[in-house]
Order: C-alpha cells, then sequence, then structure tokens
C-alpha cells in the first residue's frame, strides 16, 4: 500500500509539473519587434515597393522610407509584389547604367514582405 501512495503522488506531481504554463509570454507586438531589430542588424533597412508606367524604363523602383532614395532592384518581377506593398531590403549598389532617371540600380540581396 505504501509503494502504491507513493507512485500516486509521483505521478501526481509529475502531471502537475508538466501541465504548468508560464504566465510570462511574448506578446505579437514584442516579437515583431525583436524580428524587426534583427532584420536591422542583419543589414536590411524598410522599403516601399513602387509600380511604375509601362515607359518608364524601370517596371518598379523600391521607395527607402528614411531617406526616400529611389532604388532600382534589378532582380525583382512586377507581378510578385503589389504597388506600395511595404517591404525589408539588404542590397548591394551596382556599377552600370541607369535604366530609369531617377532610381539607381542595386543587386537584391534579400527581401521580406513587412506587415506593418
Amino acid at each position: 500500500m505504501k509503494r502504491s501512495a507513493k507512485s500516486t503522488i509521483a505521478y501526481t506531481l509529475i502531471v502537475l509539473l508538466f501541465s504548468c504554463n508560464s504566465s510570462k509570454g511574448i506578446s505579437d507586438k514584442d516579437s515583431n519587434k525583436e524580428s524587426a531589430e534583427s532584420l536591422i542588424q542583419e543589414g536590411y533597412v524598410r522599403a516601399i515597393i513602387i509600380k511604375n508606367k509601362a515607359n518608364s524604363g524601370c517596371p518598379l523602383t523600391v521607395s527607402m522610407e528614411n531617406s526616400k532614395e529611389l532604388l532600382d532592384p534589378l532582380e525583382i518581377k512586377p507581378e510578385d509584389f503589389q504597388n506600395e506593398e511595404k517591404i525589408w531590403i539588404k542590397y548591394n549598389s551596382v556599377r552600370m547604367m541607369n535604366r530609369c532617371n531617377d532610381a539607381r540600380p542595386v543587386k537584391v540581396i534579400g527581401i521580406k514582405k513587412r506587415d506593418e
């Protein structure tokens, strides 16, 4: 009988320990902030996709949020993005002639859609 009582108590303690969840949780806002900070540390910057008219030379441009500089991403297909879609972009400058007057050409290293 003693053995049965000990095993019941042990079983109850195990169930209680594994069924308890921490009341401290990370909210979605905090996790978005952390992911934004990690993206910035990786070299990504906030930007907005701008689709252009067919005769402008650049099918789309990327407007940087902080500097309002326009980039001409060479590898991005216009059909993959909507007009004024918010993105994270990581890029390198490219030495070549501009395809359009207002934006400078860049090679895209990474691009991610933003929720904010």
